[in-house]
């Protein structure tokens, strides 16, 4: 029997002949899925782009690679996309100071860069990619790199044993200045052979401090960017980190070297900060309440035109080598991170402030992903990357100098 051949017929073939091509032409007219992890960055970006200084904080065990390599990406992109000029990290300030008189002098290397950034950080492949591009960037002046942290003892750090001794000691009268580089070279090497001569250090370290700063008056000439000055003041610093306010004294220096920083940069200047969300943190009150943070002293200097950004995670693991995993407990359900998720697909949900104001006093973990903490997160950070599944860093180096060591 041969099919129909009637008007009927044909008009209901020109009728699905159509519709089906409405329909091709409406999905092509459709825009393409934007990725949720996409996305989230996307808001991230646009929320701080127009500020002058953004803090990325990360939990403070250091042992976060999707932290990291999110953090990676976001500086990549603050400094393509919104004009980021400077980035800071929370590192011994002396090596990078010496990086950027190597830099100047055209002999800075990209092991002199990882090894001021410290093996917190340079010894991942998470942020190899950040320093390569970092050190091109700052060779051709586009960014400009520094480190905040006063403290002594980083394990990748060279110019902290071998030249810092020598520099900080130069006005001296030549005795002292002999017995105090001594001094200070045996801590820095941690060239101790007995628990005596441990014990004695303290003393004789502070009192060549204390002699070095009064050494400085009237070579200003000689030091006309400060810099002697500046590194032997850290040093200083550095001794009475033992001291019972020894947080509160780690932040304030942390914040007198960004002002530093600041006084030798441009007025247009936009910097971003690489910490744990402890120093970032607007406000931490709540836990000690005379407590001040790095965060909160910037925040305090440049109000809202300076965003603090925190990272946790509904689960997963976290760790910096084979022995140091620890697992992510899956986040509550009444946690901050589990509500987060909620009704989402995606791999990563970013929360500004006018969401974390919604969610009040709530559980997270973003300051420690060891065991949660209550707070009002709007008060602690401006903004919370959410991550749905947390990995262990994947190290790749020891911990030491990729530089090679200057013969003693």
């Amino acid at each position: 029997m041969k099919p129909a051949n009637t008007p009927h017929a044909a008009c209901l073939a020109l009728v699905w002949i159509s519709l089906l091509t409405c329909a091709f032409s409406a999905a092509s007219a459709m825009p393409a899925a934007v990725p949720e992890k996409a996305a989230a960055l996307d808001q991230l970006v646009a929320d701080v782009c127009n500020r002058q200084t953004v803090l990325l904080g990360e939990d403070g065990h250091h042992g976060s690679g999707a932290t990291s390599a999110a953090k990676v990406e976001l500086v990549s992109r603050l400094i393509a996309e919104c004009g980021f000029n400077a980035v800071y990290f929370e590192s011994s300030i002396y090596d990078f100071v010496d990086f950027q008189r190597q830099l100047d002098h055209g002999s800075a290397t990209p092991e002199m860069l990882a090894d001021a950034i410290g093996g917190l950080w340079s010894t991942t492949s998470e942020t190899d990619p950040l320093i390569a591009s970092l050190f091109v960037q700052a060779k051709s002046g586009a960014v400009s790199l520094a480190g905040l942290d006063p403290t002594l003892g980083s394990a990748t750090s060279v110019y902290t044993k071998v030249g810092l001794p020598q520099e900080i000691t130069q006005y001296l009268a030549p005795a002292r200045r002999k017995e105090c580089a001594f001094e200070i070279a045996r801590m820095t090497g941690w060239l101790y052979e007995d628990e005596q001569q441990i014990r004695d250090a303290p003393e004789r370290l502070q009192s060549c401090a204390a002699d070095i700063q009064r050494s400085l008056s009237g070579h200003d000439s000689l030091d006309p960017k400060g810099i002697v000055a500046v590194m032997a003041a850290n040093f200083r610093h550095h001794l009475s980190l033992s001291a019972d306010d020894s947080y509160n004294s780690r932040e304030q220096a942390m914040y007198d070297n960004f002002l530093w920083y600041h006084s030798h940069q441009p007025n247009h200047t936009k910097i971003i900060v690489w910490c744990a969300t402890v120093h970032a943190a607007k406000d931490l009150a709540f836990l000690v309440a005379d407590r001040r943070t790095l965060g909160s002293l910037i925040h305090s200097l440049q109000n809202d035109k300076t965003a603090t950004i925190g990272f946790s995670a509904l689960g997963g693991s976290y760790g910096r080598n084979a022995k140091s995993m620890n697992a992510l407990a899956m986040a509550p359900a009444d946690s901050l991170e589990s509500r987060a998720f909620e009704g989402q697909k995606g791999e990563q949900v970013y929360l500004d402030s006018k969401r974390l104001t919604s969610l009040g006093t709530i559980s997270a973990r973003a300051l420690d992903y060891s065991k949660p903490t209550q707070a009002q997160w709007a008060d602690v950070v401006d903004g919370m990357l959410v991550l749905r599944e947390e990995h262990p860093v994947h190290s790749v180096r020891k911990a030491s100098p990729q530089q090679k060591m200057p013969a003693s």
